[in-house]
């Protein structure tokens, strides 16, 4: 009598696979006894070839799954050349990393309840974000240096989209004011940011400075990424908005439609270092803030380059004491106008034609510097 294996194609636990497998094979075994036909060599055989049946199907089912729950979010994955293990999806016409697929499919941030005196600081990556974390948090707190260099940034001031969700039921306990640090564009941010409920703080910054940038940390990363390659493999997944959050262009431009609108302040990178006591002015007067020359002069001083990158509350050294970094240099070489000593004339020409064909008629305009210190 022939025996019927049945290999189940559904969404089975482990302990299901296990038993489908002891199963098939006591068969086997029962076979042998029965009927003394089968060697031993044949009945290895048949377990490598169960082993691979079983393989197969999961590895399959599982693929299938994956696509399957893909279509139903909306998303595409799409070429990875300088992230290594990480996942990249597009998503309405974005990037995103492979681990907000979590908060696309529970709406956890399109859902997140926004209080009015919430303040997002807002930036394409590697565009003066730590710079302006630090500035907003100063203002926004009454000007609480104590606490500013006795906890980590990165507690004072949360990211929106953490890979630990954990982080968005944090941010429910955190007293108000407060600050909240995201890279997403604007139309995926929560409902309640898009419907003006909380103040935004753009920071933009010159794609030349940003691409540079973004390789080097894309480095720095390399306990994640695996990414040791050359300027021209990051400077392509730029150009080719195969990076997190691009297409740059597009991250920008939105923000610079609205920027008429009372609850954004939109800055430039270069403007903030240039004049770092009139970027200060500028976020206080936004957030109803009144200072003195003296306590403006203070904030700007605490956020000088030299100051903020020897400072361990602000420099990320504790990221590479648990091994997220591979070395000091998240706050890097500190001038606007670096590209220069990194971008060939094909690179320069190929950023000048997006910014004139994805900006065009829009008045956004950028100061790519002569090599002024500025933060990353």
């Amino acid at each position: 009598m022939t025996t019927e294996y049945r290999i189940p194609l559904h969404r089975n636990s482990h302990a299901t696979w296990i038993r489908t497998f002891r199963n098939l094979f006591d068969r086997h075994r029962a076979n042998k006894c029965e009927k003394n036909k089968l060697t031993g060599k044949s009945v290895l055989i048949g377990f490598i070839s169960l082993i691979s049946i079983l393989v197969a199907s999961y590895v399959s089912v599982s693929g299938f799954a994956k696509k399957a729950k893909n279509r139903r979010l909306g998303v595409e994955e799409i070429n990875n050349s300088i992230y290594g293990l990480l996942t990249l999806y597009r998503y309405q016409d974005y990037v995103i990393p492979g681990f907000m697929l979590k908060y696309v499919d529970d709406s956890g941030i399109e859902d997140f309840q926004v209080r009015s005196d919430d303040i997002f600081v807002v930036t394409f990556p590697r565009s003066g974000t730590t710079l302006t974390m630090e500035m907003t948090y100063l203002i926004a707190s009454d000007l609480d240096f104590q606490k500013a260099k006795q906890q980590l940034l990165a507690e004072r001031v949360r990211f929106l989209e953490n890979p630990h969700d954990v982080e968005l039921r944090t941010l429910d306990q955190l007293p108000s004011p407060r600050v909240i640090k995201t890279h997403l564009p604007l139309q995926l941010l929560p409902k309640q940011v898009r419907d003006k409920s909380a103040k935004v703080i753009y920071v933009a910054r010159n794609p030349k400075d940003v691409v540079v940038s973004l390789y080097y940390f894309t480095k720095l990363m390399k306990p994640m990424t695996k990414f040791d390659g050359p300027l021209e493999q990051c400077f392509e997944a730029f150009v080719n908005d195969e990076v997190f959050y691009s297409p740059w262009w597009r991250h920008v431009r939105e923000f610079w439609e609205i920027r008429e609108q009372d609850n954004v302040l939109f800055l430039k990178y270069e403007d903030i270092v240039q004049n770092t006591e009139d970027a200060v002015r500028s976020i206080a007067s936004f957030l109803g803030k009144n200072f003195s020359q003296e306590e403006i002069e203070q904030v700007a001083k605490h956020c000088k380059f030299s100051n903020m990158k020897q400072n361990s509350s602000t420099n990320y050294s504790h990221a590479q004491k648990i091994g997220f970094l591979a070395g000091p240099g998240f706050i890097r070489k500190g001038k606007v106008g670096d590209w220069r000593n990194h971008l060939s004339q094909e690179m320069c020409l190929a950023i000048d034609q997006m910014v004139e064909e994805r900006l065009q008629n829009s008045g956004l305009e950028f100061d790519y510097g002569n090599g002024q210190d500025s933060i990353h």
